[in-house]
């Protein structure tokens, strides 16, 4: 269940394929724009609405995009470009709303 407070941050490969998927989530995290929303839903069917807020560009040795907001928050991050260890692209989006849907 989502908290007032609550951050969630999530880290995947933009070029690994998955078991689960074809292609691989992250790929066009570079394609996300300030507005769009992103929908993720957790194991007991609880589905989260974010609005993404801002989109970084940062070194391998930036941990800060790891430490937590202390706010309701979801952040992506994963490495770029495609293909490159060089940077991490990291995209923040804030809690929308949440709502049980299984």
């Amino acid at each position: 269940m989502v908290q007032h407070g609550a951050a969630g941050r999530i880290r995947q490969c933009r070029t690994c394929r998955t078991s689960y998927d074809q292609d691989p989530p992250f790929r066009d995290l570079d394609r996300l724009d300030n507005g769009d929303l992103i929908f993720v839903t957790d194991g007991s069917g609880f589905e989260v609405m974010h609005r993404v807020s801002d989109t970084f560009i940062v070194d391998p040795t930036d941990l800060w995009i790891t430490y937590d907001t202390g706010a309701s928050t979801l952040t992506m991050f994963a490495c770029h470009p495609k293909g490159s260890e060089r940077f991490r692209i990291m995209v923040r989006a804030d809690l929308v709303a949440g709502r049980r849907i299984a």
